[in-house]
């Protein structure tokens, strides 16, 4: 029998001991110099949780103290260190049990104790479908602040989750699907945001069973069917890799099937249209295991020699690795294991694999950077949560979910950097986004961005692939308008401390939406450039190049350019740009990298009357704002007759554009006339 003696309920046994010899076990495989007394610290967590959940029962009429053996069980899989261990077996104490924090403190340590009151903050977040998107903002944000503290808070709350996801058939219908609906819309993307395979799976598989039980069971039967079939191919074609591999002398760990999740082949039949599982080819695939980067694609040579590859279904997630870190190469062949179907096959090394399936909380066991009980690697998949904005009180919980927004849910893109370095942003991410993310000096002082060689306006939103350079001058400051259309949390910040520390208060123009599409021009007269009077064309026009306006250009007249017409500008051995239409066959015989982006600027004054009432100018300036057309300038003031006169200073593109404008405007209820000029 395992005796434990604690402080405050002294020696203390167990019922469940089976259960403690098999999580000290589990631990011991995976744990370096796990000696008695590291042994004794996990058994008096255990003995303790036991002991103040001895008279609590679960819905299911089970022990309570089932759960947190269950939890912990779960969470053994990603491999986390002691302290995460032992904060699990005790996660609920505090919430459920007249246990204290200072006590579980004064019998454990400061570190377990921070750990067990974070998960009981983020037990207390719920999410209802009633809640009001405020309150739904709040609840977001108070997770995000819990997690903030101690990124291992996390880890404990989603192993607690898949246990009771596990166990929803105990629990009311109503209630079973807010949990599901909760978890699938939150847990699951913070699951795959730090890369925990393991865990984002579990969850998806729970909640798809709750939430589409129906189509959750045909599925299952079907894939129960096919799989007799389809596992004979894939362990033939295990036992050819292994073969061939080896033949090439290239060291194995092991080559080991793959299945395709339930909720994710639900969603692709979905997405293709398929009816029966049996459309789908990758159900089943391949991994390859070995030991290095070179070795994977020595595999990758030797797999294509011998097995045809299917066009366009190879990715290099090594050179290139997911936003979350994920790295493999992922390629699909013809004929493996005798195969009538295409068989995908994954190779990575074991390192890889590791961080695929248990992510960042398994990292603590490598070695540690800044004193940290984690590397650097967990440092970089943890980096993503807002940890400023959690801390600060000028952010109100809606711009706050917005921030968590655009690092979680929003799809990422990559771009490099002139050196070659990997950049990973949310989709619609500019160079400015890109400036602070290298140096906040580089943000502060940038002023435009070679995009491919090609000069780009600021508010250029960013592709996959483009190599950016970003283009500075000394004594530049930042523009607050900025915030408009970046996207980054760390930008805006650096952003508002600038100004901070300037004493500067940072005036907004209203927007519609936290980041508006129109393009914001630097803050300063524009003089039209001298140029030449071309008969049946306007004078008072000006043209922004490269992101500036005042630059000296001339219209070609090969092509005669006209306002309205998309437009580029050529730097030749001159003084002067010469402004040439997009599609001029003159620009073939130009060096790419000496043509920049360029556009008709026209100024429009523009003076509506509106209703007098509550956000109308934020309704007019949307409706600008959806036309992507810039406010340059803005007054508004209240007439005698009590109606609202709105005097704007636009920046048009072409005269069809403003009268497009013009329309929206006059089919706005708030509208009542336009005024002459």
């Amino acid at each position: 029998m395992i005796e434990i003696d604690t402080k405050k309920f002294g020696v203390l046994t167990t019922n469940y001991e089976s259960d403690l010899e098999q999580i000290i076990t589990q631990i011991a495989e995976y744990y370096p110099n796990f000696d008695e007394r590291r042994r004794e610290k996990v058994a008096r967590a255990f003995c303790f949780a036991e002991h103040t959940h001895r008279d609590q029962k679960r819905a299911s009429g089970e022990p309570y103290f089932t759960h947190p053996i269950a939890a912990t069980k779960i969470l053994l899989q990603i491999e986390p260190d002691l302290d995460t261990v032992c904060a699990c077996l005790m996660h609920d104490v505090i919430e459920d049990t007249p246990v204290t924090a200072d006590e579980i403190e004064a019998e454990f340590d400061s570190h377990i104790r921070f750990l067990c009151e974070g998960v009981e903050k983020v037990a207390k977040v719920r999410i209802s479908k009633t809640d009001s998107h405020q309150k739904k903002f709040q609840n977001v944000q108070k997770l995000f602040v819990a997690m903030a503290q101690d990124m291992r808070v996390i880890f404990i709350k989603l192993a607690d989750r898949i246990h009771n996801l596990s166990t929803l058939k105990y629990v009311p219908l109503e209630k079973r699907e807010r949990i599901a609906k909760e978890s699938l819309e939150i847990y699951v993307p913070i699951a795959e945001k730090f890369g925990v395979n393991k865990f984002k799976n579990q969850l998806e598989h729970y909640c798809f069973e709750a939430l589409y039980p129906k189509e959750f069971h045909r599925l299952q039967t079907e894939v129960e069917i096919s799989a007799k079939a389809r596992l004979k191919f894939i362990d033939k074609a295990r036992k050819d890799l292994l073969r061939k591999l080896g033949e090439e002398g290239l060291q194995v760990h092991t080559v080991k099937a793959r299945k395709k999740t339930m909720y994710s082949l639900f969603l692709k039949m979905q997405r293709k249209g398929f009816r029966h599982v049996d459309e789908v080819y990758d159900l089943f695939g391949v991994r390859v295991i070995l030991e290095s980067e070179s070795d994977c694609y020595r595999a990758l040579g030797v797999i294509h020699a011998n097995w045809k590859p299917v066009s366009n279904r190879f990715k290099d997630y090594i050179a290139l690795p997911k936003p979350n870190g994920y790295k493999s190469l992922h390629t699909t062949v013809l004929g493996l294991g005798q195969n009538h179907l295409p068989t995908e096959v994954q190779i990575r090394t074991a390192k890889m694999d590791l961080d695929a399936e248990k992510g960042p909380a398994a990292h603590w066991a490598y070695k540690t950077s800044g004193g940290s009980n984690f590397d650097e690697e967990y440092l970089k998949k943890t980096a993503w949560v807002p940890n400023k904005i959690t801390k600060s009180k000028d952010y109100d919980p809606q711009e706050f979910f917005q921030a968590v927004a655009n690092t979680l849910f929003s799809e990422r893109i990559y771009v490099f950097t002139p050196k070659g370095d990997l950049k990973f942003f949310a989709k619609g991410a500019t160079p400015v986004d890109l400036a602070y993310a290298i140096h906040s000096d580089i943000g502060n002082s940038c002023t435009g961005a070679l995009v491919n060689g090609i000069i780009k306006p600021l508010n250029y939103q960013m592709q996959n692939g483009d190599i950016v350079s970003i283009l500075t001058k000394p004594g530049r400051r930042p523009n607050p308008l900025w915030l408009n259309f970046i996207i980054s949390n760390s930008a805006k910040d650096k952003i508002r401390s600038f100004f901070r520390k300037e004493g500067e208060e940072i005036v907004m123009p209203a927007s519609v939406e936290p980041r508006p599409t129109l393009s914001l021009p630097v803050r300063k007269k524009v003089r039209p450039a001298k140029k030449p009077v071309i008969s049946g064309k306007p004078s008072d026009f000006s043209l922004v190049i490269g992101g500036e306006t005042d630059m000296p250009y001339r219209l070609a007249e090969c092509c005669m350019p006209e306002i309205g017409d998309p437009i580029v500008a050529h730097k030749g051995r001159g003084l002067k740009f010469m402004v040439h239409a997009a599609d001029c066959s003159e620009l073939e015989h130009h060096n790419p990298q000496r043509i920049f982006e360029a556009n008709f600027l026209i100024e429009k004054r523009l003076k509506v009357c509106v209703v007098n009432r509550k956000n109308v100018l934020l309704k007019i300036t949307a409706v600008i704002a959806k036309h992507d057309i810039d406010i340059y300038r803005m007054k508004s003031r209240v007439l005698a007759d009590k109606t609202g006169l709105l005097d704007f200073v636009l920046h048009v593109h072409s005269e069809n554009e403003y009268q497009a404008l013009l329309k929206d405007i006059e089919r706005n209820p708030a509208f009542v006339r336009f005024v002459e000029q």
